[in-house]
C-alpha cells in the first residue's frame, strides 16, 4: 500500500502578496469605458484607486491608430494594458481593431485610497501631434483676448540641427510635435519658467518651445 506524504508548502510575503493581488484582479467590479465627446481625440479620466483593488477601464480603439495615456495627477498610481504592459504612469503604443482593458491601481499598496487623473488620446499621428500635454488659453478668464507678445525665432546653430524643437509642454520630457526655424514669427501667449507657449503658423497651431531661441519683438 502506498503511503501518502504530507506536503507543506511555505509562501514567502511576495507570493502572497502576488495571489493576493491577483485575486482582486479576478473579482474587480465590471469596467467602465472610456468615452470621446464628438469630434475629440483625447480624454481626461478621473478616479479613486482603491488601497487594496483595481479600477477597470475599456479603451476601444480602430486599426493602425496611436493610443497615448498617461497619469497626469496621482501619487503612486500606475495603469497595467492586458496583454500589452504593466505599471506604467506613461505609455503610447500603436492600436489594433479591438477593445483594450486598462486597470488603475496604486504601484505600492497603502491603507488609503488615491485619487488620480489620466490623460488618454487616440488618434492618428497627425491628429495627435497637435494635442499638447498642458494645454494653455489665449483668451483671459474673462472670455477677452490674453496678452500675447510677437517674437521671432533667432539665433540656431544654422551648423546644427538648424530648427527650434517644439514640445506638447513646457520641458524636454515632453513630445516633441513640431519646429520652427530662424526668422520665423511667433506669438507668445504663456510661460513656466524658461519655456513659452507659442501660436504660429497659418493655420494657428500651439506649442512651447524654450525661451532662449527667442527675440522679443517691441511694439
Amino acid at each position: 500500500m502506498s503511503r501518502m506524504i504530507p506536503i507543506t508548502v511555505k509562501f514567502t510575503g511576495l507570493a502572497l502578496a502576488f495571489i493576493f493581488i491577483s485575486k482582486f484582479s479576478e473579482a474587480q467590479e465590471p469596467c467602465i469605458p472610456i468615452n470621446f465627446t464628438s469630434g475629440e481625440s483625447s480624454a481626461i479620466v478621473k478616479g479613486i484607486a482603491p488601497a487594496e483593488s483595481i479600477i477597470c477601464y475599456t479603451l476601444k480603439t480602430g486599426a493602425n491608430q496611436t493610443a497615448s495615456i498617461e497619469v497626469t495627477d496621482g501619487i503612486n498610481i500606475v495603469f497595467s494594458i492586458r496583454g500589452i504592459v504593466d505599471a506604467q504612469d506613461r505609455y503610447s503604443f500603436r492600436t489594433e481593431a479591438t477593445t483594450y482593458e486598462l486597470r488603475v491601481s496604486q504601484l505600492m499598496r497603502s491603507v488609503k485610497d488615491e485619487p488620480f487623473v489620466l490623460a488618454v488620446r487616440v488618434g492618428s499621428d497627425s491628429a495627435l501631434a497637435q494635442v499638447l500635454d498642458v494645454p494653455f488659453a489665449e483668451t483671459g478668464g474673462d472670455g477677452q483676448a490674453a496678452w500675447c507678445g510677437s517674437s521671432i525665432v533667432s539665433g540656431l546653430d544654422p551648423n546644427g540641427n538648424g530648427f527650434l524643437a517644439v514640445r506638447s509642454g513646457p520641458g524636454t520630457e515632453y513630445r516633441k510635435i513640431d519646429q520652427v526655424y530662424n526668422g520665423d514669427t511667433v506669438s507668445t501667449c504663456d510661460a513656466r519658467g524658461s519655456w513659452v507657449a507659442i501660436v504660429y503658423g497659418p493655420s494657428k497651431k500651439k506649442g512651447w518651445v524654450h525661451s532662449r531661441w527667442l527675440k522679443h519683438v517691441a511694439g
